[in-house]
């Protein structure tokens, strides 16, 4: 029902109230898909990846050998693709307006923020192009 920020608030409830039950592992999981639906890389809010970190970290430290715990490390890499594609696509914009200096600035901050992203492939890329002319 798209009720993000209260679906948060009720599983950290349970984390805090249930902290080595399966509900808290339950409510980690649940969190970060929360942070994943909400991911819109042509409307990107910066807070949404740090706290989707933040989650993952605290999940983590309380179990740490816990099997779903990647589960939540590939949604977290979802979640960076979704925010490097985003940068991506405004490089590419700026790119293709002959604004070069703009879209280096883009494609680098993908480099430096999701350097394991497809994305920051295909900034490679296109940092070359650029170069050669």
């Amino acid at each position: 029902m798209e009720e993000f920020k209260e679906s948060i608030e009720s599983f950290q409830t349970l984390i805090r109230k249930y902290p080595k039950h399966e509900y808290a592992i339950e409510s980690f999981l649940e969190i970060e898909k929360v942070y994943l639906k909400q991911a819109d890389p042509k409307h990107q809010d910066p807070n949404l990846i740090e706290l989707a970190e933040i989650n993952l970290k605290k999940f983590k430290e309380a179990f740490p050998k816990e099997p779903r715990l990647s589960d939540a490390e590939e949604n977290f890499r979802r979640l960076q693709e979704i925010y490097a594609q985003g940068l991506y696509e405004i490089g590419r914009f700026y790119e293709r307006t002959k604004k070069i200096d703009s879209s280096e600035i883009y494609y680098k901050k993908i480099l430096s923020a999701y350097p394991d992203s497809n994305c920051a492939k295909l900034s490679l890329e296109r940092l070359d192009k650029i170069k050669k002319k």
